[in-house]
């Protein structure tokens, strides 16, 4: 993918998206989506702020160790200047306009299940801290989000 060809995909799929070309906010479901590229470095990035690290309980760490291994597929938990967002990093001449697709709806399952089952899609790798539970609230996140009928 080119840079241009990920502007067109921003602009035309969230025609609402504030900020300048190559940092995009777009507010999807109440969360603030922010994407960035750089033609030079050839990269992107769609990332959503979480939580302040201050703000949490640092026993979530291994937990969300564990989501980047098992569930959170493309998308990752990241920390950085005092927060944890969802993330998916990609370089921008392999991506494709569905693994852009992918990883956007990756990144914001990620972000709108922190807390409960710490996944980004259908797909889970490992059992989980409670494999019940955590099935459970995914498909109670899939349902409230219509992507499960």
């Amino acid at each position: 993918m080119q840079f241009d060809e990920l502007q067109s995909w921003v602009e035309e799929g969230f025609p609402e998206a504030q900020g300048k070309v190559g940092n995009w906010l777009i507010d999807d479901d109440g969360l603030t989506v922010q994407i960035l590229a750089d033609p030079n470095f050839g990269r992107m990035r769609i990332i959503i702020s979480l939580n302040k690290i201050s703000e949490v309980d640092p026993s979530i760490y291994s937990r969300l160790m564990q989501a980047n291994f098992e569930s959170t597929l493309d998308a990752r938990y990241a920390i950085s200047n005092g927060y944890i967002w969802s993330v998916f990093i990609h370089p921008l001449e392999s991506l494709t306009e569905d693994m852009l697709d992918s990883g956007y709806l990756q990144t914001l399952t990620a972000a709108q299940t922190f807390g409960t089952s710490y996944t980004s899609g259908v797909v889970n790798f490992g059992t989980g801290s409670d494999p019940a539970a955590a099935e459970f609230a995914m498909l109670q996140e899939l349902k409230r989000t219509n992507r499960l009928m």
